[in-house]
């Protein structure tokens, strides 16, 4: 008798656990550090603008077509306020790009301008910043309005300031459109 109350409570305890199981796999919960589908098919796309094809051991850095790691650097929109003196402000309403590198903090302040557009709902977003040793590439996409938007008639010039620091000091800065156009350097 004791033995079928002992085989009864296992019986139970065991599809309990089956329930638990089930129910944890039903409601999509997974071990914190799995990675899910999704995760693994976003991580390993990547940008062509950078040339990256592979993805590297450390999160923070991919292999390129070449072999040489791409790391991806952290960056953060700034008011325009904060941005330092342009090199050369009466080609700040140009499209393209200027820099100031700041040696002493080990940043770089990097203003992006669309140039002049025939009326507002215009935009310039940075997508992401990488870096193959000093060579530095910051990936742009400019937003136009949409369809039927209605917008104001009148010459704006969208632009975006970030910073971001550096390990090695800059040698090239390129900033690339959606449309893999290079802007060009504002200033000599």
């Amino acid at each position: 008798m004791q033995h079928a109350r002992m085989s009864s409570r296992f019986c139970l305890i065991a599809a309990l656990l089956a329930f638990a199981c089930t129910a944890a796999a039903l409601s999509g919960c997974t071990r914190a550090d799995a990675p899910s589908p999704e995760s693994e098919s976003a991580a390993t796309e990547s940008d062509d603008r950078f040339a990256a094809n592979e993805t590297g051991d450390d999160e923070e850095f991919e292999l390129d077509g070449a072999g040489s790691y791409v790391e991806v650097v952290d960056w953060q929109k700034v008011d325009p306020s904060e941005f330092p003196e342009l090199p050369d402000p009466s080609a700040a309403g140009e499209r393209g790009f200027q820099y100031v590198i700041d040696e002493t903090g080990g940043q770089v302040f990097l203003f992006v301008c669309s140039g002049e557009c025939p009326s507002s709902g215009y935009e310039i977003a940075v997508d992401d910043v990488r870096a193959i040793g000093a060579d530095y590439t910051v990936a742009v996409t400019e937003i136009e309005p949409a369809v039927g938007d209605v917008t104001a008639q009148m010459i704006t010039y969208p632009q975006v300031c970030i910073v971001f620091s550096y390990v090695e000091l800059p040698e090239t800065i390129s900033v690339v459109t959606a449309d893999h156009e290079h802007l060009e350097c504002t200033y000599p």
